[in-house]
Parts: C-alpha cells; structure tokens; sequence
C-alpha cells in the first residue's frame, strides 16, 4: 500500500463518519423518540426527517466529491506526460506516423 493510499482511506473514514454515520444515528433517535409520549410527535418527526435528508445529501455529497475529485486527479496526470507502463516494464504502444498515408 502506498502512504496516498493510506492518506486517502483515513480521509475517506472521517468523512464517512461525518457524514454518513452521524446522519443515521440522529435519524434512528428520531425513531426511538416516537415511543416515548413525552418528547413529543413533532419532535421525533422532525428529528427523523432531518436525519434522512442528511443521509441522503451525504451520499450525494460523497458520490459528487469522489467524481469531481477523481476527474481532476486523472486530468491532472494526464497532462503531466508521466507515462507509468515505463516505469513497469510493459511495453510501449508504437507511435502513429502520421506522416505517411495510412494504406
């Protein structure tokens, strides 16, 4: 495992957590707070209807990041020319002359 890796999987944890974890333990409460009369129904519906909208804009959130995140990423070694088969001994695809008419 590379430390990018390791730097990636600790970021995408907390962020996991943050977002997805926090989100359904509030909606989850706001179901345990329907049995109790004492709180409340408008209490524990709104606690339920918070939770699920932010699980749901938390995948959301987590879905768009890794794309846009990942397009950069692959653009951005794209354009740096850096060419990784060299590096691991595969073999090189054949340039195209384009200076010859193609038959």
């Amino acid at each position: 495992m590379l430390v990018w890796q390791g730097t990636q999987d600790v970021f995408d944890a907390l962020l996991l957590a943050g977002l997805l974890v926090t989100a359904t333990g509030i909606a989850l409460l706001g179901l345990a707070m329907h049995a109790d009369p004492a709180v409340g129904k408008a209490t524990a519906l709104l606690s339920t209807m918070l939770g699920a909208a932010g699980l749901v804009a938390g995948t959301f959130v987590l879905i768009g990041f890794h794309l846009i995140l990942g397009r950069k990423l692959y653009r951005l070694s794209a354009s740096s020319g850096h060419d990784r088969r060299a590096e691991l001994g595969a073999p090189q695809p054949r340039p195209v002359d384009r200076t010859r008419p193609q038959s």
